[in-house]
C-alpha cells in the first residue's frame, strides 16, 4: 500500500511539472527561470496557501503615440492575498509575441501583497505599432496578465504653424500670411492630492480653461489610479475662454493597504497633452497614529542639489505614552522612483512636529516630486506626502550670472560718470581759481603805482 501511494504521489507531481512546463511557455526566457517557476508551483499544491492569481488595477501607458526618439511607460499595479513575486513584461513589435529579460526594466521583483511594477519601453529603430502587456507571479507560482494594450511610434516629424493664401492680381502680387490660431488649455491646480479611509468617498474638483483662440474638445486619460476614482466628463468640448469644473469621485475598497499610491492623470485636445500628478494617500480604517506631511511654500520649487523642507506632524490617537516609532521617509517621482532614504527612531509623547532637511541628489531629473513619509509601531503603519517641483540648476544658475554681470556694468558706467563730472568740476573751478589770483596781483599792482 505504501508502494502504491508513494507511486501514486510521484506520477501526480510529475502531472503537475508538464502541465506546468506545457500552459506556461511564456515565463520568463531560459530553462532556469521556466524550472523556478514550475517549482513553485509544486509548492503552491503540496502546501496549503494561496490558490488565486495576483490581481492587476489600473494597467496605463502614459502616451498612445511617440516619436522615435521617445519613451512610453507601461505600468500596473498587483495586488494578491500571500504575497507577489515578480512582474515582466511581453510585447508584440511586429514579429510575435515575447518575454522581456534585461530590457526595458523586465523582469522586475516585487514583494509584499500589493506593488506597482512599471517599465520603460524604447527603442530609437523601431517604427510602428507595439502591443504589450504584463505578466505578473506570486510566491506560489501562480500568475497573471494585463489586458493587450498598444501604442504607436512615428518618425519624427515638422509641421508649420502658418499657411499662405493666394494673392491678388496686379503687377508681382505675392500671398498673404495667414496667423495661426492659438491652441492650449490651463489646469488648476496643477496636481491633485485627496486623503481617504478605507471605505471612504471623497470628491475633488479641477478647473479646465481654454486659453486658445479655437474650440476645443477635451479627453480625459484616468491613467493607473482610474479605479479609484470616477467622473461624468470623460469627453467635454470648451469655446475660447469658457472655464468648466470636473469633479472625480475617490472611493477606496477596505482591501486596499494602508500607504501612498501615485499615478497621473492625462487631458488631452487640440494635439496637446497635459499630464496631472495625482496622489492617493490611503489611512488605515482604526487610527492608532497618524502623520500629515506638508512641504512649506518657499520648498515647493527648488533646483537639483538643493535641499527640500518638510513638515510632519505626527499624533497619537491609541497609544499609551510614550511610544517608540520608526520613521522612514524619501524622495519620489512619479513613476516609483526613489532617491535618498532616511530611517529614525523616535519617542513620541501624544504629539510630535518634525521638521526634515532632503538633500537632492544631482542625478535628479526635472519634474514633479514628492516627499514621502511612513510611519510605524507595533505591526501598525500610516503614510503620507506631498508634492513638489525640482528646476534644473543650469537655468537659475545661469540667471544669476547674467544678472551679476549686469550689475558690475552698471556700476562700472556709474563710476567712469562720477570720475568724469568730477573731472570735469575740478577744471573749472582751477581756472577759477588762477582767475582770481591774476585779478588781486593785478589790483596789487595797480596800488604800488598810485
Amino acid at each position: 500500500m505504501g508502494k502504491w501511494a508513494l507511486l501514486l504521489a510521484i506520477f501526480f507531481v510529475a502531472s503537475l511539472l508538464l502541465v506546468s512546463v506545457k500552459l506556461s511557455p511564456e515565463v520568463f526566457q531560459g530553462f532556469f527561470l521556466l524550472v523556478v517557476k514550475t517549482s513553485k508551483v509544486v509548492q503552491g499544491f503540496l502546501m496549503i496557501g494561496d490558490h488565486e492569481p495576483p490581481v492587476y488595477s489600473s494597467p496605463s501607458q502614459d502616451h498612445s503615440t511617440i516619436f522615435q526618439d521617445s519613451s512610453v511607460n507601461l505600468s500596473t499595479y498587483w495586488f494578491d492575498g500571500t504575497g507577489l513575486d515578480y512582474a515582466w513584461l511581453t510585447v508584440d513589435e511586429g514579429y510575435g509575441w515575447r518575454n522581456i529579460s534585461g530590457l526595458y526594466g523586465s523582469p522586475r521583483e516585487m514583494e509584499g501583497s500589493f506593488d506597482f511594477s512599471n517599465f520603460i519601453w524604447q527603442n530609437n529603430s523601431f517604427l510602428g505599432t507595439v502591443r504589450w502587456r504584463i505578466y505578473a507571479n506570486d510566491t506560489f507560482g501562480y500568475e497573471n496578465a494585463t489586458p493587450v494594450m498598444a501604442f504607436e511610434v512615428l518618425s519624427p516629424t515638422t509641421s508649420s504653424s502658418t499657411t499662405t493664401t493666394p494673392g491678388g492680381g496686379g503687377g508681382g502680387g505675392g500671398g498673404t500670411l495667414k496667423k495661426a490660431e492659438k491652441v492650449d488649455f490651463e489646469l488648476n491646480p496643477k496636481e491633485i492630492k485627496v486623503t481617504l479611509s478605507k471605505g471612504e468617498m471623497k470628491t475633488v474638483g479641477l478647473k479646465v480653461t481654454n486659453t486658445g483662440d479655437s474650440n476645443l474638445t477635451l479627453l480625459i486619460d484616468k491613467g493607473i489610479l482610474g479605479d479609484f476614482f470616477t467622473t461624468n466628463d470623460m469627453q467635454f468640448s470648451l469655446v475660447p475662454g469658457e472655464a468648466r469644473t470636473l469633479f472625480f469621485d475617490f472611493r477606496v475598497s477596505e482591501r486596499l493597504a494602508q500607504g501612498v499610491y501615485l499615478g497621473e492623470m492625462g487631458i488631452s485636445g487640440g494635439g496637446i497633452t497635459k499630464r496631472l500628478p495625482v496622489m492617493m494617500e490611503v489611512k488605515p480604517e482604526v487610527k492608532i497614529l497618524d502623520i500629515d506631511v506638508t512641504i512649506p511654500s518657499d520648498s515647493k520649487v527648488v533646483h537639483v542639489g538643493q535641499t527640500v523642507t518638510v513638515n510632519m506632524a505626527i499624533t497619537s490617537q491609541g497609544t499609551s505614552s510614550p511610544v517608540e516609532v520608526t520613521l522612514r521617509y524619501d524622495t519620489r517621482d512619479i513613476y516609483g522612483g526613489i532617491f535618498n532614504p532616511q530611517e529614525e527612531k523616535l519617542i513620541i509623547e501624544n504629539n510630535a512636529f518634525i521638521t526634515r532637511e532632503l538633500k537632492l541628489p544631482t542625478d535628479m531629473k526635472e519634474g514633479k516630486y514628492i516627499v514621502y513619509a511612513n510611519l510605524s509601531y507595533d505591526g501598525y503603519a500610516v503614510s503620507g506626502g506631498d508634492f513638489f517641483d525640482v528646476l534644473q540648476p543650469i537655468k537659475i544658475a545661469y540667471a544669476k550670472r547674467m544678472n551679476y554681470l549686469i550689475l558690475l556694468i552698471i556700476l562700472v558706467l556709474i563710476a567712469i560718470l562720477a570720475y568724469l563730472i568730477y573731472k570735469l568740476y575740478k577744471g573749472k573751478k582751477y581756472k577759477l581759481f588762477l582767475y582770481r589770483l591774476r585779478m588781486w596781483r593785478y589790483r596789487l599792482n595797480l596800488r604800488k603805482f598810485r
